[in-house]
């Protein structure tokens, strides 16, 4: 059996833990990491629910984290969300490094 992201993403225990974890965080961010300054190409959360994506997604997106938190130890800065669909989204990254 093959089970796609978007099944896994919108299972009622995933979105049930989801909605468990801590918004703020769960625990304190490492020094490794630094947040990943996204610019986004929509203008809210909010305004998923028009932008064609699945009735459980524009449901879940008044839920979704905002502002800085920190999961897994790695420290997260969210603002506007990007909305990916049926195209690659470039988002430029100026001094970002990575090994890969």
């Amino acid at each position: 059996m093959t089970l796609s992201r978007r099944w896994f993403l919108e299972s009622p225990a995933v979105l049930a833990a989801a909605q468990a974890l801590p918004v703020r965080g769960d625990g304190p961010a490492t020094a490794n990491f630094h947040p990943v300054p996204l610019e986004g190409n929509i203008s809210s959360f909010g305004a998923l629910a028009g932008a064609g994506v699945s009735e459980a997604m524009a449901k879940a997106a008044s839920e979704a984290p905002v502002g800085e938190l920190v999961c897994w130890g790695i420290p997260f800065r969210i603002g506007r969300p990007v909305l990916l669909r049926d195209r690659p989204v470039t988002q430029e990254t100026a001094g970002l490094k990575a090994q890969w």
